[in-house]
């Protein structure tokens, strides 16, 4: 089911929706002169010829539907702990290590890769949820699961043992939150 609405103004509004998951932008209306389109991206935009009012579609599944607040606390907390280990290696990297290595500059160098990592994960997981966008949401929670898994093998294999139950316990909280998100996903519908 779509609901539809008339929009008139300018055509940077319809572009930018376009791009929302479950919106369309489609023209309606006569042509005065030619046929001739001006495309920004996918969306044809009308030439001065035309005399076209946009629509915009938006699919009724694409609306904004709550999530359940403990989803939201543990991908809160993930990216929150994700943000807290991209500073710790921005401003403290000897935080990373024992006490006995030796910080020096290839350290430095694998440091500011955790940090790009952890950040940019934060960030895409926190606009994810904001925005309510299911799909991309549990894309980044099962990679960030991923992630903490391959993470809790490193410490493993490395022997610090006291941080392994609490990396696999935020992976596993993390591909709980991916299997609720799968089951709760809107079917794909033929069109």
């Amino acid at each position: 089911m779509y609901l539809e609405f008339d929009f008139s103004g300018t055509p940077i509004l319809p572009f930018f929706l376009n791009l929302l998951p479950g919106c369309g932008v489609s023209y309606v209306g006569q042509s005065t002169a030619s046929n001739h389109e001006t495309l920004i991206g996918d969306l044809p935009m009308p030439s001065e010829e035309q005399t076209m009012s946009p629509t915009i579609s938006i699919q009724k599944s694409a609306l904004i539907a709550p999530l359940p607040w403990w989803l939201i606390m543990i991908v809160a907390l993930g990216a929150a702990l994700m943000a807290a280990g991209a500073l710790i290696a921005l401003l403290h990297p000897a935080m990373l290590v024992s006490p006995r290595d030796q910080i020096n500059g290839a350290v430095r160098v694998y440091a500011g890769y955790l940090v790009s990592r952890n950040l940019a994960l934060a960030i895409m997981l926190l606009a994810a949820l904001s925005g309510r966008v299911r799909e991309q949401l549990r894309i980044l929670v099962i990679l960030t699961a991923f992630i903490q898994l391959l993470d809790a093998g490193m410490d493993a294999f490395a022997g610090r043992w006291t941080l392994v139950p609490g990396v696999l316990l935020l992976a596993i909280a993390f591909f709980i939150t991916a299997a609720w998100l799968s089951r709760t996903a809107a079917p794909l519908q033929n069109s």
